[in-house]
């Protein structure tokens, strides 16, 4: 069962999922398979009973850091007390099921490459979501999974990222860049395979899931342009300033070799993974 199912990152892991399981999606849309406009430690502990659910994936989430400054309610909301309602509705269930929490590296500042114990949040997404982590924590089969992840939308009337990026680029518009940003994503498909793997051997821990370089958010996007086959994009570049009114961290940078070690899982090429999520964009 997949929280949060009609998100970007929902959607293509529903469908990627669906190749090998019996996907259930939860969402708050009419059309939704499973739809669900308020959800709480009882409605959610119906859906698991009447679907006899043995895996939960959440991914529900407030996104936006500076929607989370500025309604930090609305913020724990999303991604703190839900992950409770999840923990608390599996242990009234009981039973055998796994649950994977899908959290950020925002969890992260200051400059090094992160260990999982080394978390630090300093704005109020961080914050929200590191207490989200610790919500979901309170059920006996939980993994947390920290990660950036990028690629092309497939959800309905939500524009990722990499979308706005490269029709950017093609279209020569002014796109600012910071060169003092760092962090260490990984592209959508490689991350919805190692869930998959994730969910088949059902760890339990924290983990760190990015590439194994630390890139700039600068030079993220002088890969796209490359790989795009496009010179001289205009690049507005300048650093995040420490004053600004919106706190962010600048080393989001994370270690994943606990999690690669555990699993066999190759450390991610973030070059590699880039080509792959652009060369699906004829496809979409």
């Amino acid at each position: 069962m997949i929280f949060g199912a009609y998100g970007r990152l929902g959607v293509q892991l529903s469908r990627f999922l669906e190749n090998t399981h019996n996907v259930i999606k939860v969402g708050r849309n009419k059309d939704a398979q499973v739809s669900i406009g308020n959800l709480t430690i009882q409605t959610i502990e119906e859906l698991l009973l009447s679907h006899n659910v043995t895996v939960v994936i959440n991914l529900i989430a407030n996104t936006n850091v500076d929607g989370c400054e500025n309604y930090p309610e609305t913020a724990f909301v999303a991604n703190s007390i839900i992950p409770h309602y999840i923990s608390a509705a599996v242990n009234r269930v009981g039973g055998d099921i796994f649950v994977l929490h899908i959290s950020t590296d925002q969890v992260y500042s200051g400059k090094t490459f992160h260990k999982e114990e080394e978390f630090n949040p300093c704005n109020v997404y961080g914050v929200s979501k590191f207490s989200g982590e610790l919500s979901v924590a309170n059920s006996s089969s939980v993994c947390v999974l920290r990660t950036n992840y990028f690629g092309l939308s497939r959800a309905a009337n939500s524009e990722s990222y990499l979308d706005w990026l490269t029709s950017s680029i093609a279209g020569r518009q002014e796109i600012p860049v910071f060169q003092n940003v760092f962090f260490t994503p990984v592209g959508c498909s490689r991350l919805c395979s190692m869930i998959l793997r994730l969910i088949g051997k059902k760890l339990v821990g924290t983990y760190n899931f990015g590439s194994s370089r630390v890139i700039s958010k600068a030079e993220f996007a002088e890969i796209v342009a490359n790989k795009l086959g496009i010179d001289n994009p205009n690049f507005i570049y300048s650093d995040y300033a420490s004053n600004s009114n919106i706190k962010r961290p600048l080393d989001m940078s994370m270690d994943s070799n606990k999690l690669l070690t555990e699993l066999l899982f190759d450390p991610v090429v973030v070059e590699d993974d880039i080509s792959y999520e652009l060369s699906k964009m004829s496809v979409r």
